[in-house]
């Protein structure tokens, strides 16, 4: 199911399909309790194409470090492009951890709530899939 919910991420992040997860990433979700079942293993698998870590309370500041390097890693073509993956995989984050609250995302990012919107639109990202 998780690869079926990857494949789905990437046409929705208009991402290229990742690396096949390691055995112990795989191990490691079957291994978790997964209260909110699909919707949770969902947006494990939007956070596994957009190359965010995992969601970590303690780690907040080197979690968003992590996440600009691993965006970084296979940048596409252009600065434009670099600064738009960035730009994306940090509002992906933020509204994963505040799972798709966009008043808590606007005030954490120090937007406007309408330059949050218009960067949504933009990147193509949609609130829905991060609630």
């Amino acid at each position: 199911m998780f690869h079926h919910l990857v494949r789905d991420a990437c046409s929705r992040y208009n991402q290229k399909t990742p690396p096949i997860p390691s055995p112990e990433y795989i191990q490691e979700l079957q291994a978790r309790g997964w209260e909110g079942n699909v919707r949770e293993l969902r947006n494990e698998a939007d956070k596994f194409v957009l190359g965010l870590p995992e969601s970590s309370p303690t780690n907040t500041k080197n979690g968003v470090q992590l996440s600009i390097q691993q965006a970084l890693k296979n940048p596409p073509s252009g600065l434009n492009n670099q600064l738009a993956a960035v730009e994306k995989n940090l509002i992906a984050q933020e509204l994963t951890r505040n799972k798709g609250d966009i008043k808590r995302t606007y005030t954490n990012l120090g937007l406007s709530r309408q330059t949050l919107y218009n960067r949504l639109k933009a990147l193509g990202l949609k609130r829905k899939y991060f609630i």
